[in-house]
């Protein structure tokens, strides 16, 4: 299958958080590279800058919905309406994931809107739809 190294970026605002679904995803996929944007602008400020030598092209992004500056579905609107994000695999986190969160989600092409784990089966679970995500 080749190697199993990809690029994630996560986009999280809670430490804790984003330690546990790191440290998850890399010993499930060890080799995997997570880096950490702890809001939506530094978020799209990583991966649209105009200088593409610096702009970040991750397989991967994981996007909290509740986060501080700019929140997960303004965010997701962005990646989807410009073409060098639009085709980026996204997988949301919330804390509730409502109906009205998973439909938003959708309607901007999320692959899954998955509650946060709270739980050691919880966090396998997400591990294992992230790592699916990663071609």
């Amino acid at each position: 299958m080749g190697s199993l190294a990809a690029d994630v970026l996560l986009v999280e605002d809670e430490a804790d958080d984003a330690e546990l679904i790191t440290r998850a995803l890399v010993a499930l996929r060890p080799g995997t590279r997570v880096t950490v944007a702890t809001d939506g602008v530094e978020a799209l400020r990583r991966l649209l800058d105009d200088d593409s030598a610096s702009a970040f092209r991750p397989q991967l992004i994981v996007l909290d919905l509740n986060l501080p500056r700019l929140g997960g579905i303004n965010v997701l609107r962005s990646l989807r309406a410009d073409a060098r994000t639009a085709k980026i695999p996204v997988v949301v986190l919330s804390g509730t994931c409502t109906p009205e969160d998973v439909g938003a989600s959708r309607s901007y092409g999320a692959k899954a809107c998955m509650r946060k784990p709270h739980s050691g089966g919880d966090m396998q679970r997400l591990a294992e739809v992230l790592s699916s995500q990663l071609h």
